[in-house]
């Protein structure tokens, strides 16, 4: 059957077989891990201590894949390298659509599977309703992640953020949340999962049913000037060389949206000054030290109310007391990080190839240089939250002296290895005018995303462990020399940059 050959078609050019293996193995633990503990649960009930940090961690999985769009679904297109193979199947644009729609289902029920694993068995969710919820998750997820990258980068992330603050009234005691069977209420949950799952894959069909069969997606135009004598251009008159590569990169902040994921098949880059970066990020710093401050004296935002305990001025619940700490202390820092640590070098990487082709410089000598950039860049635009946290910090606030070693240290070490990662594996393809991959993803690219996902897990847990009283700000100092001594040999080497540049002239035009 023409849909049967088209999903086999889509699953086998949107990931390799390495890829695959490598998700199904971590979703197979994961399962493995869920029934285990199941299954011992019967012989030895789990501590109520236990069985809360399991209920956190299917909150926050949840609350983190609404939040941030997995390869597996975020890209429902037609690719250019789909074109003759579509050509040749009589295909209707209804057809098209459900087979696009049924093959990222089954790989983002991998993704969600290897995340979430079936912890809600451990939960005392009741086998049937937990089977259901799980399905019903993984059509939600799919849907949500289709819709918010077809609404763009504006109105999306809009539509998470409500269904994640949705979702999080369940930590309240809300039954009628997506996520409240995880909390006892299996009916009204489960019901509830259900409507927002068949409203969101109403939605991502009719989208898909309406979408043409060649897509074209043109990336950020370059720089134009902004009167008749051309002001806003840089000049690179009398400008050659390394000192050519530090006046464009040290001038403009380029950021890649849609390619850090593996799958991701729509490439975008956003452009900016660098002063004007620093200065909105100046500004953002400046408004979290006010609202730190101001929470802090309202007792607010103190470790008694992080614990969840009372204070003498004011009570606050646990969860009140999370979420100010959640929002003010731990989700900007995370969020400078995947812009600072993984899109930035995204656009760097994914432009990189015309001045390989046509710089002076050896290719070796011109990636590590252009990897500095980024590390000098990253560095650059985390200094205005690194003092906005190192004053809240001195005032009393739990957790900021920690996030400030993670700012200036770890991220731009981070961004770094990130740069060289996403060179080596060729994890951004060649950016092109339409904007659009025609790559496929390998096991290594799967493995370096992995392992780039955890600086931001560890940008969330370092600060929390530090407010709890668990290693404090050294434990911080720690993390960050660790990852400025894996950055080292990439500072002082050529040979793997070398190698790197190779990689994207072969590999980036695929």
């Amino acid at each position: 059957m023409p849909a049967l050959r088209l999903i086999r078609f889509v699953i086998k050019t949107r990931l390799s077989g390495g890829a695959l293996a490598l998700l199904l193995f971590v979703a197979l633990v994961m399962l493995a891990t869920g029934l285990s503990m199941t299954f011992s649960k019967a012989r030895s009930p789990p501590t109520p201590g236990a069985t809360e940090f399991f209920r956190g961690y299917m909150t926050f999985m949840l609350a983190i894949l609404m939040l941030a769009p997995l390869p597996a679904g975020a890209q429902m297109s037609v690719l250019k390298s789909d074109r003759d193979y579509l050509f040749t199947l009589p295909v209707r644009p209804r057809d098209l659509g459900l087979a696009l729609y049924i093959a990222y289902m089954l790989l983002s029920g991998v993704y969600t599977l290897a995340f979430i694993g079936v912890y809600e068995l451990v939960l005392g969710v009741p086998p049937l309703y937990a089977a259901i919820n799980t399905a019903l998750l993984i059509v939600m997820l799919t849907s949500l992640w289709h819709v918010v990258t077809d609404l763009g980068r504006r109105r999306g992330p809009l539509l998470s953020l409500a269904l994640v603050g949705w979702s999080l009234t369940a930590l309240v005691k809300d039954p009628v949340t997506p996520v409240s069977a995880l909390y006892g209420y299996y009916v009204p949950g489960t019901l509830t999962l259900a409507a927002v799952s068949a409203a969101l894959t109403y939605l991502s069909l009719s989208r898909l049913s309406r979408a043409p069969l060649l897509y074209s997606f043109p990336i950020s135009e370059p720089l134009r000037p902004k009167g008749a004598e051309g002001g806003g251009l840089l000049s690179f008159q009398d400008v050659r060389g390394l000192r050519a590569l530090v006046k464009l990169r040290m001038s403009l902040v380029q950021m890649g949206f849609g390619t850090r994921t593996p799958a991701a098949t729509r490439v975008g880059v956003g452009r900016t000054r660098l002063p004007r970066a620093l200065v909105t990020m100046s500004a953002v710093a400046a408004a979290l030290a006010v609202a730190g401050y101001v929470l802090h004296r309202l007792d607010v935002l103190t470790l008694e109310a992080v614990k969840g305990l009372s204070s003498k001025q004011n009570s606050t619940s646990s969860f009140e007391g999370f979420m100010v700490f959640f929002l003010v202390v731990l989700f900007p820092p995370m969020y400078s990080t995947i812009f600072t640590a993984m899109a930035l070098p995204t656009a760097s990487v994914g432009l990189e190839r015309p001045w390989l082709a046509f710089t002076s410089l050896e290719p070796g000598s011109y990636m590590r240089s252009s990897g500095l950039i980024t590390f000098a860049q990253s560095l650059i635009l985390n200094v205005p939250l690194a003092l906005s946290y190192a004053v809240l910090g001195l005032i009393g606030v739990p957790g900021c002296l920690a996030v400030v070693p993670l700012l200036l240290i770890m991220v731009p070490s981070a961004a770094l290895i990130s740069h060289f990662l996403t060179a080596y594996f060729v994890l951004t393809p060649q950016i092109k005018f339409e904007g659009l991959a025609t790559t496929r993803v390998s096991g290594k690219q799967v493995f370096a995303f992995l392992l780039l996902m955890s600086v931001t897990v560890g940008m969330f847990t370092v600060p929390l462990s530090s407010a709890l009283g668990v290693g404090g700000p050294m434990l911080s100092l720690y993390v960050s020399i660790a990852f400025l001594v894996a950055a080292l040999p990439l500072m002082l080497t050529r040979g793997p940059w070398r190698r790197a540049a190779l990689n994207l002239v072969e590999g980036g035009y695929s």
